[in-house]
């Protein structure tokens, strides 16, 4: 069942109108019919406000309701491609990039493909921003600019490519959970 199905099933075994939740949960009454019709995927903030305002747990309204099998394959294979760029450089943004494109006219699949390639392209300019802070930092600290036998700025840049790492897998795990909120610490850019 689908996100927008889901609501308005709650709200009518509630006897609330679209107005009435609109107000309760202090968002628009366009932004509920366009939930309610399924042609917007809400943010965790509106998801949180409906639940509140319809009185059910977040994690009723938060899980994919409206992505089948087949889209949460699609939406996986997005985010797990970002991790070739541990075999091809800048291969986290062309990879999932080239994903999203194929499956652009699948609704869900292109909204959470925005939030994997948003956090790719903010992770790929911190390290473009990090590693000569840290190569300078290295030399200042150290008075060399290697560290044993090993250039600073590969230290750095390895650990980068750990923390892009470790949240793929966690995105994927949250996939895996069917959970929406993925990527949920990163504004929407994209």
């Amino acid at each position: 069942m689908r996100l927008g199905e889901h609501m308005i099933r709650l709200r009518k075994m509630k006897g609330i109108s679209q107005e009435m939740l609109a107000e309760s949960s202090r968002l628009s009454l366009r932004t509920v019919q366009r939930i309610e019709k399924g042609s917007t995927s809400p943010r965790l903030y509106t998801i949180k406000a409906i639940a509140g305002a319809l009185g059910v747990p977040v994690a009723e309204l938060s899980a994919m309701p409206d992505a089948d099998t087949g889209n949460l394959a699609k939406i996986r294979l997005i985010n797990l491609s970002a991790l070739l760029v541990l075999a091809f450089p800048l291969g986290n943004l062309v990879f999932p990039a080239a994903l999203a494109y194929r499956y652009k006219a699948l609704p869900a699949v292109r909204t959470a493909a925005k939030k994997v390639i948003g956090f790719q392209v903010a992770w790929t300019l911190l390290s473009l921003v990090s590693l000569p802070l840290v190569y300078l930092a290295g030399y200042l600290w150290t008075g060399s600019l290697v560290s044993g036998r090993v250039p600073n700025f590969v230290l750095g840049y390895v650990a980068l490519l750990l923390v892009n790492v470790i949240l793929t897998l966690r995105t994927a795990v949250q996939l895996a959970r069917e959970q929406a909120d993925i990527y949920a610490f990163l504004p929407e850019f994209l």
